[in-house]
């Protein structure tokens, strides 16, 4: 985990001679995360997300391109794209041993990838992005299945 939260700090440091170009929040939701953003250009960006789901350590790495959306006076972002992600488990389960009832612990690694469509909106004279997104993923290790991402979150622009 330190290992992780390291990383994260030192692409942040590392980002931040960009003024303008990063931002970094949190996003609620599945999974909540600590979110890192870095925009490549005007039309897209790099999406980091370091965070925790229902069982353990939630690990993600998007592409996204950005594209204006205008709704009367109110200009939004619309971005989608993908990535992928990993997740680090543990669970603990009650279970019967034939005699009596023991705990049993259980880890597991989930790689899969992931799409997400969102907007966001950015607050007249201050640097923060409100933002919603969602969208499905396929886990393919250690087995196939269908999952999913969804929340809002806020990001301060450095």
């Amino acid at each position: 985990m330190k290992k992780y939260l390291t990383i994260f700090a030192v692409i942040l440091f590392a980002a931040s001679a960009s003024a303008g170009n990063l931002s970094a929040g949190i996003f609620l939701g599945y999974p909540n995360a600590l979110v890192l953003r870095m925009d490549m250009s005007e039309a897209s960006a790099v999406d980091g997300y370091i965070g925790w789901d229902w069982a353990g350590l939630y690990l993600a790495g998007d592409f996204v391109i950005k594209k204006d959306l205008v709704l009367e006076n109110i200009t939004l972002k619309l971005y989608y794209g993908g990535g992928a992600f990993l997740t680090l488990h543990s669970i603990r389960t009650w279970e019967w041993a034939g005699t009596s009832y023991q705990w049993v612990s259980e880890s597991t690694i989930h790689v899969g990838v992931r799409a997400k469509v969102g907007v966001s909106y950015f607050l007249p004279d201050m640097p923060i992005e409100l933002f919603i997104e969602i969208g499905p993923g396929i886990t393919f290790v250690p087995g196939f299945h269908i999952t999913g991402i969804g929340g809002v979150g806020a990001r301060y622009i450095f």
